[in-house]
């Protein structure tokens, strides 16, 4: 969904609290994925 996003104020500046909420799912759902890796 985002490419080449270097930081967290670089979402905000793009997406506002919804970018903010959709890197908290992604880092959540790569989690999830590592552990039942």
């Amino acid at each position: 969904m985002y490419k080449g996003l270097t930081s967290t104020s670089e979402i905000q500046r793009r997406e506002g609290s919804k970018g903010i909420h959709l890197l908290t799912i992604a880092r959540h759902e790569a989690t999830l994925k590592k552990g039942r890796g």
